[in-house]
């Protein structure tokens, strides 16, 4: 293998070759810098090569000049001109053929230009445009169509020692993740205009970054002839009134980016008009740019999940918060449970004892505390604004409150039967749980008075039918003398358990509901026993038949 400097005087045989020479100036020793053409449809265009001499990083590749026909904006370039040829990820740097390699990488970056030069690629990578934008973050946590009046606050994080701003359109939703957070929080002088463009952004290539509205302008008519008149309109609509400040946010059809515009003082105000006419007197005002980041609700919940059916804006109850129950809470709040107007509610009677820390989702500093409540108060830092409620007793002392779905998480087998026979008939039924001592994790989804309930499956696994599997699963417990007994498995067990039945319920929330019946064997000393399924209801069930 030709490692580092030893490969470099193959390498510049082959530049050479095609028209490269060795630069006379070397601006870094990290660096092998290089000057010549890039051959396209268009012409020659003139550029440098600098090549990583470890041969750890891609060639960087600079225009120079950016030519004519590329300016004031275009994509793969920044501001610099610099060339963005290939994205991370898009190939693998051989480091056994670090010659072929590099010019591999160097002829796709001419091809790049060449596209570039006739007019392609206008569109391309515009989420690229956050390299070269934003000084400062702006959080947007605003929800509906964005109609509503915005407020901005001014947010101050001792923990990561930075500052940022964040745009609300429900100052109560908004205050509990500004809590979770943490820092000082105060709201600005300030109004907040939306304005919408055809265009994806791309740093300019003439002056870059904008310093004062003019610029800015400049810089928008390139992308979008309509939007600077948009801006302006805005901003004289403002500058007479008692404002420290104006933002803007620009949706474009990619994603919105924003910028703060320092408002003049009246005083101020007065003596530019006497210097200028017309807008040019705004030209002047410095602006502040600002990379928007979603973080309402509805964005946190789909990131992950496109075009995918979700939880959001559905009435669940969780009985049981313990080993399956703590980890499935959190699962189900990520995927939108108590969100966008739904309701996640969690029942448990019991406390946390010392034998739970070493596979629950709490922790040593919830000690002796309700579960329930517990964990509502540790999701509520991951999730600050859902709707999530807590009942620290047993389910059968109560009346539920009309949930969509009811996830039985107790593993309480006589529970099990109770909960089937008392809301089969009306409500979805998803039992999870943990068989033996981790051997296998099972799911059961019992819609509305159809199909097997929590008790037929019971009864139907006496009579070896439906096992999870073919073996003998022995009672293994855990304990001596007044101790409370247990049943000793790892927390992977538990996670696996929680997102069996996560899977189930985002399944049951969409199009795919079968199959209701879902085993994964766990330990490899034990065979499946059965496939997943669709149980019927067991003829004479003391639960569901009646």
């Amino acid at each position: 293998m030709r490692e580092g400097e030893d490969a470099i005087p193959d390498l510049l045989s082959e530049l050479q070759a095609r028209g490269f020479k060795r630069s006379y100036h070397q601006g870094s020793a990290e660096y092998l810098e290089l000057t010549g053409a890039f051959r396209t449809s268009e012409g020659p265009v003139q550029c440098r090569l600098e090549i990583d001499r470890t041969f750890r990083q891609p060639p960087r590749i600079f225009l120079t000049p950016v030519p004519d026909k590329l300016l004031p904006v275009a994509p793969h370039l920044g501001p610099n001109g610099q060339l963005c040829y290939a994205a991370k990820g898009t190939y693998v740097f051989d480091i056994y053929d670090p010659v072929r390699q590099t010019l591999a990488l160097i002829s796709r970056a001419e091809q790049v230009l060449d596209s570039l030069m006739k007019g392609e690629m206008r569109e391309d990578l515009a989420e690229e445009f956050f390299a070269y934008w934003g000084e400062c973050s702006c959080f947007m946590d605003v929800e509906g169509e964005e109609t509503k009046p915005l407020q901005v606050y001014s947010c101050d994080y001792k923990s990561i020692k930075a500052k940022a701003f964040f745009l609300t359109d429900n100052v109560e939703r908004t205050s509990k993740k500004l809590t979770v957070l943490g820092g000082e929080f105060e709201q600005l002088n300030a109004c907040v205009f939306l304005i919408s463009s055809q265009s994806n952004p791309r740093p300019s290539l003439e002056s870059w970054p904008p310093q004062n509205l003019g610029q800015l302008l400049k810089w928008q008519r390139a992308l979008d002839h309509r939007v600077p008149s948009k801006i302006l309109k805005k901003i004289r609509s403002v500058s007479k009134r008692n404002v420290e400040a104006c933002m803007l946010v620009i949706s474009s059809p990619g994603f919105k980016y924003g910028f703060m515009v320092a408002m003049p003082t009246k005083q101020d105000r007065k003596f530019l008009r006497k210097r200028s006419m017309g807008n040019q007197h705004l030209y002047p005002l410095k602006i502040l740019q600002v990379a928007i980041i979603r973080v309402d609700d509805k964005y946190l919940t789909e990131r992950n999940l496109p075009a995918a059916p979700n939880l959001a804006r559905l009435k669940i109850t969780i009985i049981g918060c313990g080993t399956i129950g703590g980890y499935l809470a959190e699962l189900a709040v990520k995927a939108g449970a108590g969100t966008i107007g739904g309701h996640l509610e969690l029942i448990d009677p019991d406390r946390l004892g010392p034998n739970n820390l070493g596979r629950h989702r709490l922790g040593f500093g919830d000690l002796h505390q309700y579960k329930a409540s517990a964990l509502v108060s540790e999701i509520k830092r991951v999730m600050p604004s859902a709707n999530i409620s807590a009942l620290s007793c047993d389910a059968r002392d109560i009346e539920l409150a009309d949930p969509d779905l009811i996830i039985d998480a107790t593993g309480d087998e006589s529970l099990g039967y109770w909960i089937a026979g008392n809301y089969h008939r009306n409500k979805p039924i998803l039992s999870v749980w943990i068989e033996g001592g981790g051997v296998a994790v099972r799911s059961l989804l019992n819609y509305s008075g159809s199909g097997a309930c929590y008790r037929c499956l019971c009864d139907y696994n006496r009579d070896y039918a439906f096992r999870s599997v073919k073996e003998e699963i022995d009672d293994v417990f855990v304990g001596h003398g007044c101790e409370e007994l247990y049943v000793p498995f790892p927390a992977t067990v538990s996670l696996q358990a929680a997102c069996l039945g996560m899977e189930a319920a985002m399944d049951w929330a969409g199009p795919n509901r079968l199959p209701t019946l879902r085993t994964k064997v766990i330990s490899p000393e034990f065979t499946s026993g059965s496939d997943d399924c669709c149980p019927v209801k067991r003829k004479g069930c003391p639960a569901c038949c009646n």
